[in-house]
């Protein structure tokens, strides 16, 4: 009765303050300084109690309380409400507002509900009495906002609702305000409004389209973050210039003024909005450890009362909603097992089953104290039963000295529910209790070390072992907790990482895959994706080295060692530990020196018999099989010396028919040094120059093509014979260098 006298109390008093109220016409009023702001309208973009009159499904996006006042008027306050937040059920809010701007005074009262029906989805209802002059009748209202958040973990709705360009961006509302409830010539109005954000968030642009049977109203609206605190406002209707009003928002604490100037009515409007009580992540996280302490205490029902409100305060609190999931379908079950039970019950009681009939109806107590059905039959019955609890209490003891800790425990509780001064049931019940601490702590240390070894699933087994053993183990439920956000993240990166493999195994990168599959394999080693990708990928690499192998020591047969040589060497680029092709590459080697002073000294024998051709075909023959020594290219200088002007000439001719340009121009060169005037050899040696200036080219742009489909060292292979002819090709230089860091990087996959 108290209460209910200071609520009539204060109810006066709001009357009699707001008495005063006023706005200058239904259609055209713009409760709150904001309003004007966003261009007259409020369908999105208001999130404060005012939302009542422009779209009530507005109310619950702020989820707590809130009050507002707003000034247009001198030494008049036009408008105030006051919104409170219950979390599941929504917001609930009340504004009165005056007005006698205008041929026809406005006074309004209104009462709404807003509330969510999916995080990112709001509804909303109002209900007014308006009167304007000495006419008054009663309208509603309905609204609906969708605000979607990049919170997404509990939703239905597809990925492409929650993309960058859509998650706390865009906003969209639809509003049918002031329905008449009577026959009446005033009409409701359509309201449809649409926000999105830019700059991350630091600019925001709302436009939104008023429709009734009078006027079509078009309002736009920008707002500008130059601090977290602080915004700057511009708003326009029908873009009439007269209807423009400037202004800016200023935070501070749980206050929030709103400062605009109006070009219409050229005043000043000020609205002052206040929070009342803590923000929504406080008390999300306070009514989320609520819901922890009563879930240690085995009370599931509370339990799942406070996380439902921590998620309405927090929607985007991903434990919470983790654990009220779980919570929800641990309770549907306890619901279903307290009807059997109650349904066996009753069968006992009706049998006169007294001691049965009450440890059915106790363990109903135990799953939910408030249950009304069981709490009536135990006090119907417990006069009956108290006559046979010597009996029930033998039944305890003889299940404890069976071991059977559960049951015995189960009886020892229902008589202490009966009969709270039964002290040897308590001290039973103290010797099982002090069993299953033991076994507790024998589950929990198992779980650490499981922990320790990163085997979360066995870990969390051995954990919740523990907790049914000891419900209050506090030590276990945390562990138990962290397992749970481990196995989250676990979760997360191992999609990441199968994207990532999915990705390498399109494009061909075979060893880039097999290291995702690796990393997703050291997180959850039991992963069968993983393993079968894993194990099929090192199979397709290995049946290439097998080919690889065999096309090798086929031509290592032939005596096509350089060919030999360059497929042992791809073998060796895909699995560097090949033993084998590296024993043939040695092999090769060891023939190709043997070879080298073969042909070097065949190359000397003719040399000095004078036979400069023979000379110089062995030599070549000892380049083909080992470029680059030193003393066969001091020896060919000397038979290029000692030779005259038309061999000469016509070994640079046979050497260029051959595609051997360089020989071919040192040769023209030769020439020229011995006759200046030669003008063939001159001819000729331009004709090399620009063939091998083509065959640069063709090289390098070869290892491009190579380098674009991964083939790296066959890419390098090309622009070494591009460097070969010119040492200083700059493309050739900067793509080796990349190709080989590429190589380096692959070579370094586990």
């Amino acid at each position: 009765m108290k209460r209910l006298n200071k609520l009539l109390v204060l109810g006066g008093i709001f009357f009699f303050v707001i008495g005063s109220h006023a706005q200058e016409s239904l259609l055209r009023f713009s409760p709150g300084a904001k309003s004007l702001l966003l261009g007259r309208s409020g369908v999105v973009g208001i999130y404060d109690p005012s939302a009542l009159y422009w779209n009530p499904a507005a109310l619950n996006v702020p989820r707590m309380h809130q009050a507002i006042l707003s000034v247009q008027e001198m030494y008049r306050l036009n408008h105030s409400a006051i919104s409170v937040f219950f979390p599941p059920h929504g917001t609930f809010a009340f504004d009165l507002g005056r007005s006698d701007i205008g041929e026809s005074p406005v006074e309004f009262g209104s009462l709404g509900w807003g509330g969510s029906v999916h995080p990112d989805v709001h509804l909303g209802f109002s209900l007014s009495a308006l009167q304007i002059e000495n006419e008054g009748w009663t309208t509603m209202g309905f609204g609906l906002l969708y605000k979607p958040s990049m919170f997404k973990n509990h939703s239905k709705l597809s990925e492409p609702f929650y993309s960058s360009y859509i998650a706390d961006r865009l906003t969209v509302g639809l509003a049918v305000q002031h329905i008449p409830l009577i026959i009446s010539g005033y009409e409701h109005q359509i309201r449809a409004g649409v926000r999105y954000a830019f700059m991350r968030n630091r600019l925001q642009v709302i436009s939104a389209f008023h429709y009734d049977r009078l006027d079509d109203i078009f309002h736009f609206g920008a707002r500008y973050k130059l601090t977290p605190s602080f915004f700057l406002y511009a708003g326009v209707q029908d873009f009439d210039h007269h209807y423009t009003a400037l202004g800016f928002s200023s935070i501070f604490s749980n206050f929030t003024a709103n400062v605009s100037y109006d070009m219409k009515s050229e005043r000043l409007a000020v609205s002052a909005l206040f929070r009342i009580g803590q923000m929504p992540k406080v008390n999300g996280e306070k009514h989320y450890e609520k819901a922890k302490n009563w879930l240690q205490k085995q009370n599931k029902r509370q339990a799942l009362q406070n996380v439902r409100k921590a998620v309405s305060y927090q929607p985007g609190l991903e434990p919470a909603w983790d654990m009220l999931e779980t919570l929800k379908s641990m309770v549907k079950r306890e619901d279903q097992h307290i009807d059997s039970l109650l349904s066996v019950a009753e069968y006992f009681q009706e049998k006169e089953w007294y001691i049965s009939a009450a440890a059915h109806y106790l363990q109903v107590l135990k799953l939910n104290p408030k249950n009304k059905p069981a709490e009536r039959a135990i006090r119907e019955i417990r006069p009956k039963v108290n006559v046979h609890t010597e009996k029930w209490f033998q039944t305890g003891v003889r299940q404890y000295s069976r071991g059977e800790f559960h049951k015995a425990r189960e009886i020892f509780e229902s008589i202490l529910l009966v009969r709270k001064e039964h002290k040897e049931s308590q001290k039973y019940l103290d010797k099982i209790n002090s069993i299953f601490e033991k076994q507790a702590k024998d589950h929990y240390f198992t779980g650490l070390g499981y922990y320790s070894q990163h085997n979360l699933n066995r870990a969390e087994e051995e954990f919740r072992k523990a907790i049914r053993l000891l419900p209050t183990f506090d030590d276990a439920l945390n562990y138990l907790n962290k397992v749970r956000v481990e196995q989250r993240q676990n979760r997360r990166q191992i999609a990441d990482l199968i994207a990532s493999a999915t990705r390498h195994e399109e494009n061909n990168r075979i060893r880039q895959a097999i290291g995702d599959y690796k990393q997703i394999l050291e997180i959850d080693p039991g992963h069968r994706t993983a393993l079968k990708r894993r194990r099929s990928l090192e199979q397709t690499i290995e049946n290439g080295i097998r080919v690889q192998m065999q096309i090798a020591k086929q031509a290592h047969e032939n005596g096509e060692f350089k060919r030999a040589e360059k497929a042992f060497r791809n073998v060796l680029l895909i699995d560097p530990q090949r033993k084998e092709a590296q024993e043939y590459l040695d092999k090769i080697s060891r023939n190709a020196r043997g070879k080298s002073i073969y042909y070097l000294q065949r190359a000397q024998a003719f040399y000095e018999r004078n036979d400069y051709n023979q000379a110089l075909a062995a030599l070549d023959s000892l380049n083909a099989i080992q470029p680059g020594i030193e003393e066969a290219s001091l020896m060919r200088d000397e038979i290029m010396s000692a030779m005259s002007v038309e061999p000469l000439y016509e070994k640079g001719k046979q050497e260029y028919n051959q595609g051997h340009y360089v020989e071919a121009m040192e040769l023209f060169s030769q020439v020229l040094e011995k006759d200046g005037n030669h003008s063939s050899a001159l001819e000729m040696r331009e004709r090399c120059h620009v063939r091998l200036n083509e065959l640069v080219e063709e090289y390098y742009n070869l290892g491009i093509q190579l380098y674009s489909t991964e083939r790296y060292q066959s890419a390098i292979e090309q622009w070494e014979k591009a460097l070969a002819i010119n040492p200083y090709h700059k493309g050739s230089l900067e793509y080796i260098r990349k190709a080989r860091e590429r190589l380096k990087a692959l070579n370094g996959l586990p």
